[in-house]
């Protein structure tokens, strides 16, 4: 089975996740039909499996930055801002965009909304834990870390769906841009009033960042 992930998360990034045929995946491999249909549905079953392993690969990470001795809350939250920015728009942009635009396809609403539920508490509590901390240390004020957490959550997918809803558009105006970088920093602002830190303390979003990632967005998008 992994020999077909893999290969289905090489061709997504390569030929996008709507042009990749199941035929496709199985010449990648080398194996008849009938491997691919013991393990899987449809090639939608493959995106889940690439998506929900994906989720599970950043909340470990996400768990690491929160297990470390010696590093403040607010550090934590830095760094999880900085781990963020880096699947988004630097290391592993690639095949980040490859399961946005494949997960914000119309036909993948219900999916998209499904792994949200399932990795959004696992996420809060880790969050959570380091909200609590920050309150240990004064540096946040907040009355119940673990739901602030898991609102944020919440937010943080409302947020996304906001932009994507935008920039999945027929066509996108530069209107559209400003508007998807207005809702990332009210989002930005938003999350350093939750935490009860002075505005900008935190930086979760870099305008250049951004522009660039929608530029490559939007010309790849004629290969969903």
């Amino acid at each position: 089975m992994k020999e077909l992930l893999d290969a289905a998360a090489e061709l997504f990034v390569e030929k996008g996740y709507q042009r990749t045929t199941v035929q496709d995946i199985l010449d990648r491999v080398g194996v008849a039909k009938g491997t691919f249909y013991h393990y899987f549905d449809a090639k939608v079953d493959l995106l889940h499996e690439l998506a929900e392993r994906f989720m599970e690969v950043m909340n470990e990470e996400l768990a690491r930055i929160a297990a470390r001795d010696g590093v403040s809350a607010m550090e934590k939250i830095r760094l999880i801002a900085e781990l963020s920015r880096s699947y988004t728009y630097h290391d592993r942009k690639l095949y980040t965009r490859m399961i946005l635009k494949a997960l914000y396809m119309e036909e993948n609403l219900e999916l998209r909304h499904h792994l949200l539920q399932v990795t959004r508490r696992k996420t809060a509590g880790i969050v959570g834990g380091i909200f609590r901390q920050g309150v240990q240390e004064g540096s946040f004020t907040m009355s119940d870390p673990e739901n602030t957490a898991l609102i944020l959550m919440m937010m943080d997918g409302a947020v996304d769906d906001m932009a994507f809803g935008i920039l999945t558009g027929t066509e996108v105006t530069e209107s559209d841009i400003e508007r998807v970088i207005r809702i990332y920093s009210a989002y930005e602002e938003a999350v350093c009033r939750m935490l009860g830190i002075r505005v900008g303390e935190i930086q979760m979003m870099i305008e250049e960042d951004v522009r660039r990632f929608i530029a490559e967005y939007i010309q790849s998008k004629q290969s969903i």
